[in-house]
């Protein structure tokens, strides 16, 4: 499937980003062709990118664009986020990509939950909900504690589904 996107022709193929070539520099190619986007790794967050037309974009987002073009790529307001369901920066196939909000992107994160409170000698076990800390109690040991968070997350964290 290929777009339009920011002067450019792309497409998304197996898993790829390509983009089509015409010119080299100034010079026209003999044989235009497709070029994949490999793009580079941001070392501070993870992210893979990709460089069209003199502008940087996350990957995952242009993948998500690329299927869909109504969806606004340049749109960073925090209700707007890409999420990877299965936490892996890695893996920007199309069925691993949906629409959050940034608190639901939040949400799928890998978090413990739980602590251990020194003073009391049990772990501590506790949720952000609507952006208050709700306690969830103290257990005597750490499965106790982190099945406390896993079942209160279960309740509270849930992603709403994309609506066709």
């Amino acid at each position: 499937m290929d777009r339009e996107f920011n002067g450019r022709k792309i497409k998304y193929e197996e898993g790829k980003l390509y983009v089509w070539r015409e010119k080299q520099g100034n010079q026209k190619l003999k044989n235009p062709d497709w070029l994949e986007l490999k793009g580079s790794v941001d070392k501070i967050n993870g992210y893979r990118q990709v460089m069209i037309n003199y502008k940087l974009y996350k990957y995952h987002r242009v993948v998500y664009w690329i299927h869909n073009p109504e969806w606004d790529i340049d749109d960073n307001c925090r209700d707007n986020s890409i999420d990877h369901i299965d936490r892996d920066k890695s893996n920007n196939n199309i069925e691993n990509l949906r629409l959050v909000t940034h608190k639901h992107n939040m949400w799928n994160r890998d978090c413990k939950g739980y602590c251990i409170d020194k003073s009391r000698g049990k772990y501590k076990s506790e949720i952000c909900v609507n952006g208050k800390r709700k306690s969830l109690g103290y257990f005597e040991n750490e499965d106790d504690a982190r099945n406390a968070y896993l079942n209160a997350k279960a309740i509270h964290h849930r992603i709403p589904q994309a609506t066709p």
